[in-house]
C-alpha cells in the first residue's frame, strides 16, 4: 500500500494484507498529522463496518439480519 506518496509505505502480499493494514494504521497514528488522523478514523470505521456487515449476514438475530439486508 502507498498512502500520500512515499510518506508511509507498507508492502505486503495477499496473505499478510490484513497485517499490512494494521501496520499502516499504526504508522498513521504515529505521524500525528491531523489529516492522517482523519484518514485513519475513516479507514478504521470502514474496516469495522465491513466486518460488522459480514457478521450480520451470518447473524441468527432476525433484527440484525433485516437491518443489514436493508443496507
Amino acid at each position: 500500500m502507498n498512502f500520500w506518496g512515499n510518506k508511509i509505505f507498507v508492502r505486503s502480499n495477499e496473505k499478510n494484507q490484513v497485517q499490512g493494514m494494521a501496520e499502516t494504521a499504526r504508522a498513521l497514528q504515529w505521524t500525528g498529522d491531523k489529516r492522517d488522523g482523519w484518514a485513519l478514523t475513516i479507514f478504521s470505521f470502514y474496516i469495522f463496518f465491513v466486518n460488522g456487515l459480514a457478521l450480520g449476514q451470518y447473524s441468527h438475530t432476525t433484527s440484525h439480519h433485516l437491518e443489514f439486508q436493508c443496507l
